[in-house]
Parts: C-alpha cells; structure tokens; sequence
C-alpha cells in the first residue's frame, strides 16, 4: 500500500479550502462593498501597509487606527496607537469569560439547546 505525501495531502486540502470556501466568501464579500485584499505573501512588520507584525494578529492595525480616528476624531493619535499596541500585546483581542457555578445555574433553569 502506497503512503501519501503528508505535503501533497496538506496542499491538496488548503486548494480545497480556498475554492470550496475561502474564495466564495471574498467574492461575497466584494459584492456586499467590502474591500478585500490577499495577504497570502504578506511581508509583516512596519513598513507593511497593513501594520501587521505577526500573523496572529486577527485585525489589521492601520484599518483599526483609521477606523478609531474616524468615530473618536477629538483623540490624539498617541492615545489610538497606545490601544492598538495595548491590543497587540494582548494577542488576541477576545478571551472568553471563565464560567462559573452561577453559569451553569442558570443554564438549568431554562433550555439552552438548539435541538427541542
């Protein structure tokens, strides 16, 4: 019995992503008015467009600063840059909240399930 290249597997499953999900969702995006890009070779770090400095960032930094500068326009640009570092330092910008005993409390009281 033949093995399968792990690379040839792994490729084979990132094609079938893009075409299968990756590129339906950009092109749908494009027709709802968003703009989109590939980053597929980004180069990161502060000469990148984006302000990107690690792919585990989930936003992009000059959208974001651009955006906060937009509704908060009395805001000096430091204070901006400090939330966005702030945000980078954190990593990811949504930690789930621990749940605790009173959670589970109320999740018995009523019926949480999606399936009757």
């Amino acid at each position: 019995m033949p093995t399968k290249d792990p690379a040839a597997a792994l490729l084979s499953t990132l094609s079938t992503e893009a075409s299968l999900v990756e590129t339906p969702a950009i092109e749908l995006m494009a027709t709802l008015g968003w703009s989109t890009a590939n980053l597929l070779q980004e180069t990161l770090g502060p000469a990148n467009p984006t302000g990107r400095l690690s792919l585990k960032s989930p936003f992009l930094p000059a959208r974001l600063s651009a955006a906060l500068h937009k509704i908060n326009p009395t805001l000096p640009q430091d204070t901006i840059q400090q939330a966005i570092v702030n945000r980078h330092a954190k990593g990811t910008p949504y930690r789930r909240p621990k749940r605790t005993p009173r959670d589970d409390r109320a999740d018995d009281r009523h019926d949480v399930s999606m399936f009757g």
